[in-house]
Parts: C-alpha cells; structure tokens; sequence
C-alpha cells in the first residue's frame, strides 16, 4: 500500500510551483509543515462520513433483521450465550454487537454503532489505495463511498453486509500489495481478510470465487507466455485446461437448471468428475514441466493461500455431489459429512505446506484462529466448527432452490439505476474511456516511431534507440515477480470484480436490497479511478490563468434554470 514519503523540502518546492496539476495542488502545505491540502480533504470526508453514520443512529425503529441480530447479540451480552446458526449469517457481527453494548450500553444506537464505525472505515480505505487509484482517484473514491445511497443507509442499519464488504476490501488490497513486493505480511493479511469475512458472512464465496479466478487467469497468462522446456507438455497443459473449462460449464449449467427439491443432473455431476481429474492432471504437468520455477510467481503464491483457506469451506458441496445433505446432522450422513471435511482439510494442509512450511503455517494459524474463536463463541461452543464450515455453504445452497424475496434477475438494473445510477454510468463509460486511451496511445506511439525512423535515415544513425527499436534490459526480471504486474492488471481486475458481481448476485437465487452493496462496491472503485484519471488530464493551471473556474459558478444556477424550465413545461402551460 502507498505511504506518504514527501519531505518538507518537497512541500516548500511544491509551495512554490505553480499549479500545474491537481498533484502539485494537495502537495502544497496548509498551516504546518507536513500537513498538506490532501490529508486536510480526507480529514474533511472521514468527519462527513462521522457525521453521516453516527448522528441520530438510535432514532429509527428497528426492523425485523435487526431485532433479530440485537436479540442474540444481547443474549451473548447478558451471559446466555451464542451459537452459530447460519441462517442469521456468521458470528462476527453478533460478537461486534455485544462488545458494543459491553462499553456503551445496550440501546438502538450501541447496537447500530459497530456497523456505522466499520462504514466510516470503509470511506477512509481508499486512502491506503493511492498506488493503484492514484491520490485523485483515492480521493474520488472516497467521496462516492461517502455519497452511495446504499453504503450510507447499510451503515447505519445493523446487517453484516458493511463489514463484509471492508473484509473484502483488505483482502483484494492486500492481493495486489504482494504482487507488488512480494512481503509475505500480505499474505498474512489476506489470510485475516479471508477468515473474516467467512465469518461475517457467505458472500464470502462469491468475493473469494472472484478474486481466485482472477488469480488464476493471471497465473496462466504469465505461465503461459514463458516458452516451456518440453513445447509438447505446453500443449497438454493447455488441453487439459480446455477439458477442465468444460466439466466446469456442465456444473454450472446443472445449477441454473436445478429444479426446486431436485438433485444436480447426472450430466452436471459428471462433468464435475471430468473437471477435477483434468485439473489435477494439468495441475501434474504444471508441475513436471516447470516445478521450482513457480515459486517465482506471486500469483502461484496467492492462489495456493486462497484456495488452501478456502477449500475446506467447500467440504458441502462435494456431500452434495453424492446425492447427501450436509446439513443432515443425523447418522449416517454425518460420518460421511466428517470424513469428506477432514480429508479435504488434510488435502489443503498438506498442500500449503508443501508449498512453504513456514508462511502456511503463520497463515493458517492466523486464519483459523479467528475461525475458531469466532464460530466456537470463544471455545463455549464446539459445534460452531461444524456449523462453520459445513452449515454455511451447506444451508445457502439449498436457500438457493428456495429464492427467498422471489424477485427477477433484473432486480438489481432496478435497484441500481434508482439508487446507485452515478458509479453506474461512470463503471459504464470506464471501459469507452479504456479502449479510447488505448488507441490514441497506439497512434501517438506509432507516428513517433514514424518520426523517429525518418530522423534516423536523414541522419544515417545506428543503434537499436535510433532505429525507433526499444532499448533492451540489461537484466530481464521474471514476469512472476516484476512490481508492475500490480499496476498493469489493477484496472482489468476492476473491470472482472464489476462484471462478475453483476453476474453472480443476479445468478444468485436469493435477491435482497443489501446485497446492492456488494454490487455498487466494484463499480464505485471503478468509477473513483476514472474520475481520478480524468481530473489529473486537466491542465488546471490553464484553468487558473484563464479563469475558467467561473463557469462552475454558473452551473448550479443553470441546472436550476432548467428544473425551472421542465417544471413550467410540465404544467402545460400553452394547452
């Protein structure tokens, strides 16, 4: 994560150029030195956003969600303790809960405020993002966090949808600070995100299947674009991910078409079958072909990480494969329920720790004690594990028949263009901005290399520079480990995370208003890239020599004019 490094040199060199960009502007100090107009507008937005979450946060009556997560939230208060239940999500917002009735007393503004501080929290994340969003883009994003219908209102409502979503933020952030430097604190980090956001609440495996596909399609394309020792296993390799993509496809057709009360089609269980061999067996020529080369990659790292935490999680679905319902605590299918959990647990540890025995093991232990801690109610109660990590799959993947809410798939066109139409339609014009960019650079970029050629043949110059050919690195790093592949997949990661939640939480079966937010997060940090992008392109100080700065004074009043104008037309007035 980026970290300040100006001096007060550079605050009074920055003090005494002219404004020639927004970055000039927030390095200029503002009343001590060390203290610039950047921290003072964060400052402002994180008070704004105090404001807004805290102020009158006990007067709305509760509704029925909320009496139901402050009832047990006060049960475990009063010393009656907790015991996880999927069906009211994970345990974390429930410990948050009677916390805060612990230090504040247990009215309708303490059970809200765990919540609201979380909301506050993940207004003021951006600020940790400035290497990707860029500190104009951080900025943007803040302010559209602050201003989001759906993230204001759920930040004051007691769900576990706020608290999930900063989870999610501290895992995605933290993926991107290893690709970056490779410090293995991050993977320690995401391991904490990871275990969190299990246990606030199932959303986690939309966010955890989004940011590991991603993973994983990077992994390939920086394995694949490496030439191979044997040509022929590149070509195994690359069958059997086709064979693997299609068994997946099946599984997932089978779902859209399960019936309610009916098991997954045999055609679907089948081509899951094919799926898993054909990735194992790649999985085996993957490593035959380049073995100790992968630890080179950053992103083979991630992904062991995330899918070894992840895995056992899984553990239900694998049940329902073979016709068994996870949730049926009763013989026999408990033992059989037992026996898949822990060979898959086995399966993931030995993974991680063939794959580094050291940080594995830091990472697990810091994973597994927060799950443990957490859906044991601090050891009092030991089927928590259980319930954790086969109830929670278990339970929502039979609520995914039922369709609680019975909305259509395009609830969420709805919900977003009534509430969150602003980051819409900028995640919307992101890509038209992308691709545009793109081409003017590789038209620019082509007529200098013509330039360039016609200078070198007047001047009859040699070299690699003077022919218009780039000049080669001395030292060619390893596409696995280079810093920038954090900068240069960050943007397209942000195009996936946007796709994919529109995609996953229209597909889901259960559609509810809260979970607009885990649809509107993507597009906002989307969308305060983009904006950041467009005001560091404006040449603010031709702004400020030619005063244009005036015509922002004239558009509120000309909005105005024209609300004025449709209303009077609205009253058909020449009828």
């Amino acid at each position: 994560m980026l970290n300040s490094t100006s001096s007060a040199n550079s605050y009074n060199e920055a003090d005494a150029r002219p404004i020639d960009s927004l970055e000039t502007l927030l390095d200029r100090p503002l009343f001590v030195a060390g203290w610039d107009w950047e921290k003072t507008l964060y400052v402002l937005l994180i008070v704004t956003a105090l404001i807004t979450r805290l102020y009158g946060l006990g007067d709305r009556v509760q509704s029925h969600d909320e009496s139901i997560h402050t009832r047990y939230s006060w049960n475990l208060y009063t010393g009656r303790g907790f015991a996880h239940d999927p069906l009211m999500h994970g345990p974390y917002l429930f410990h948050a809960t009677a916390l805060s009735y612990f230090l504040f007393g247990d009215n309708d503004f303490s059970a809200r405020v765990p919540v609201a501080l979380m909301g506050v929290a993940l207004v003021a994340f951006p600020y940790l993002l400035r290497r990707w969003l860029g500190r104009s883009g951080a900025l943007a994003t803040t302010f559209l966090l602050l201003i989001s219908p759906a993230i204001a209102y759920y930040s004051r409502y007691i769900r576990h949808d706020i608290p999930v979503a900063l989870w999610a933020m501290i895992v995605w952030s933290s993926i991107f600070a290893y690709l970056h430097d490779g410090r293995s604190r991050w993977l320690y980090t995401m391991a904490a995100g990871v275990s969190l956001m299990f246990a606030t609440k199932e959303v986690a495996f939309i966010y955890s299947a989004i940011f590991g596909v991603f993973l994983v399609v990077l992994f390939l394309n920086q394995v694949l674009s490496r030439r191979w020792p044997v040509a022929s296993l590149n070509v195994a390799f690359l069958v059997l991910l086709g064979v693997a993509a299609a068994g997946l496809g099946l599984v997932a057709l089978g779902v859209v078409r399960q019936q309610e009360g009916a098991g997954l089609a045999s055609w679907a269980i089948a081509g899951g079958a094919v799926a898993g061999v054909a990735a194992v067996a790649a999985t085996v020529v993957l490593l035959y072909a380049l073995g100790a080369e992968l630890r080179s990659y950053r992103s083979f790292d991630l992904i062991v990480v995330l899918a070894t935490l992840c895995l056992p999680f899984l553990s239900p679905a694998l049940v329902s494969l073979m016709g068994l319902d996870p949730i049926d605590y009763q013989p026999p299918t408990i033992y059989t329920t037992a026996i898949v959990t822990a060979g898959v647990v086995a399966v993931s540890a030995m993974i991680g720790l063939f794959w580094s025995l050291r940080r594995w093991s830091i990472a697990a232990a810091i994973h597994y004690a927060i799950f443990l801690v957490l859906f044991t109610t601090f050891f009092t109660n030991g089927f928590g594990i259980a319930s954790g990590l086969v109830g929670s799959l278990g339970y929502w993947l039979k609520q995914h028949e039922v369709q609680r809410g019975n909305q259509p798939q395009y609830y969420y066109v709805v919900m977003v263009s009534f509430y969150e139409f602003l980051p819409w339609l900028l995640a919307t014009l992101a890509p038209v901005f992308i691709g545009v960019r793109a081409l003017m650079r590789r038209r620019n970029h082509g007529d200098r290399m013509s330039v360039d050629q016609g200078d070198t043949r007047e001047r009859g110059a040699t070299g690699d520079r003077a022919q218009g050919r780039p000049v080669r690195a001395t030292r060619e790093m390893h596409p696995g480990s280079d810093p920038a592949v954090s900068e240069r997949t960050f943007v397209p990661f942000l195009l996936w995370w946007t796709a994919l939640a529109w995609l996953a939480y229209s597909i889901a079966g259960e559609r509810m208003p809260w979970l607009i937010v885990h649809i509107t997060l993507p597009m906002i940090v989307l969308s305060g890239w983009l904006v950041g992008r467009l005001v560091d392109a404006v040449d603010w100080g031709q702004i400020v020599r030619q005063r244009a700065w005036i015509l922002a004074l004239v558009f509120p009043p000309l909005l105005m004019a024209i609300a004025a104008l449709g209303r009077a037309v609205a009253a058909r007035p020449f009828s």
